[in-house]
């Protein structure tokens, strides 16, 4: 029984972990999870079960406790990990150009589980300007509001057409169209601000 709950308790972290933009360090997991993050996951945990029958049937009951040990590290490992993230800084990415950094964040928001859940969201995050991240806060925060309602549309697969790019100076705006599957049409303004080192990040985005 302990052994299923650790188990569990590995695979939900791990999956918390990879919505978090982190990476699996196993590169077997890793194989695993290119059919999907949570296929990826119950699969190797089945090998794992598999791997404990084994042990039950050659009546090697203490390598079980080995293994029971050895999950209940990864699940402190991976909370360990989720922590750093939620609460640690950034990894900046900019783009060369404006147009750019507002393409590649529409475009991952919109593909925004893929390859992992919320890879999209993280994505945005890492193109945030320092500014956009003193409003909204570290990623947890980032996270849950651009899952809020307002921003919703924009995690969907549709139609999406972007306007006109505004330069002005080190600042620049874009205004993006989403049209849901029920026709109606969701409007975006994008603003990108030029940083030091003369890359372009998302300084912020609002509704229309």
């Amino acid at each position: 029984m302990v052994m299923l709950v650790v188990f569990w308790l590995d695979l939900l972290s791990t999956l918390i972990g990879f919505s978090l933009g982190n990476a699996e360090a196993s590169p077997f997991i890793r194989m695993l999870v290119r059919w999907g993050p949570v296929t990826g996951l119950v699969v190797s945990k089945l090998v794992a079960v598999g791997l404990v029958g084994v042990c039950f049937a050659l009546k090697r009951t203490r390598l079980i406790q080995l293994v029971n040990i050895w999950y209940a590290v990864l699940v402190i490992w991976n909370l360990y990990i989720v922590l750093t993230v939620l609460n640690g800084p950034p990894n900046p990415q900019a783009a060369a150009e404006p147009g750019e950094a507002i393409q590649k964040v529409a475009a991952a928001l919109r593909h925004n589980n893929e390859p992992i859940p919320n890879a999209g969201i993280f994505t945005a995050y890492q193109f945030a300007s320092p500014q956009n991240h003193a409003s909204t806060g570290k990623y947890g925060q980032f996270l849950m509001l651009v899952r809020s309602a307002d921003y919703a549309p924009m995690l969907r697969d549709h139609p999406q057409e972007l306007g006109p790019l505004e330069v002005r100076g080190d600042r620049a705006e874009q205004i993006l169209r989403i049209r849901d599957g029920d026709g109606r049409e969701h409007v975006y303004r994008f603003a990108v601000v030029k940083q030091a080192d003369n890359g372009w990040m998302v300084d912020g985005v609002g509704r229309e």
